[in-house]
């Protein structure tokens, strides 16, 4: 596999050691000008990107990537712990992020979940009464209005709508979206249900995910 990595000198350095031994092919770059200029005449699975780099933020990177029609999978670096900065990392487009500092275990399940060879197939169309939603584009609606959702929402959602009516644990939930399963995960999969909610439960009579107290959660009709 074909690795982009564009970050600072210390996460280069970080980022280096954690593919020793590995068989992927990396290029690294700490110069967003160079790292975009590979990204648009080069082909790789996964872009490492930092949220921090001289001079430009990485959301505005991410951003110019995907107007310029580079979809690929995107891991962010990101020293930003708060509930807002790590929606605000997935919702520009990013495919997952990862907290600094972080080990070696932590940062191969995140690459190994969004390299390509890794991802199950994605089916085309879920339906669950007036909620749909395509897998592949992100894209939902629900009594004709359309959503983006982020990678990891779009999963998410995903999941519920293949099994409605059941509960799902979080362990399950944890396993299904992010191909492993955390031992701290409440706040991370908490955060993706409040804004998944908030974009196809808001402002409807009929709410369709549930949280089950002291299990997890359920996509129904009441």
């Amino acid at each position: 596999m074909r690795i982009l990595v564009i970050a600072v000198f210390n996460s280069l350095n970080m980022v280096n050691r954690m593919f020793e031994g590995e068989k992927h092919e990396l290029e690294m770059t700490s110069n967003w000008e160079k790292g975009f200029t590979l990204a648009v005449h080069n082909t790789y699975n996964l872009v490492i990107l930092d949220r921090k780099l001289p001079k430009i933020d990485g959301l505005a990177c991410v951003k110019e990537l995907r107007e310029n029609n580079i979809m690929i999978p995107i891991l962010m670096l990101t020293a930003n712990n708060s509930d807002k900065d790590l929606y605000d990392t997935l919702e520009a487009g990013n495919g997952d992020y990862l907290i600094k500092p972080f080990t070696y275990s932590e940062f191969m399940g995140k690459v190994r979940t969004l390299l390509p060879e890794s991802k199950a197939p994605r089916v085309m169309k879920l339906s669950f009464n007036d909620l749909h939603l395509d897998p592949i584009t992100h894209r939902a609606w629900r009594n004709d209005k359309e959503f983006k959702l982020t990678e990891m929402e779009s999963m998410l959602l995903e999941y519920l709508m293949l099994k409605p009516n059941q509960v799902l644990t979080r362990d399950m939930i944890s396993n299904y979206v992010w191909g492993k399963i955390f031992c701290d995960y409440t706040n991370k999969i908490n955060v993706h249900i409040n804004h998944l909610r908030n974009k196809i439960d808001r402002g409807t009579e009929r709410k369709y995910i549930h949280t089950v107290l002291k299990c997890g959660y359920t996509l129904k009709a009441t």
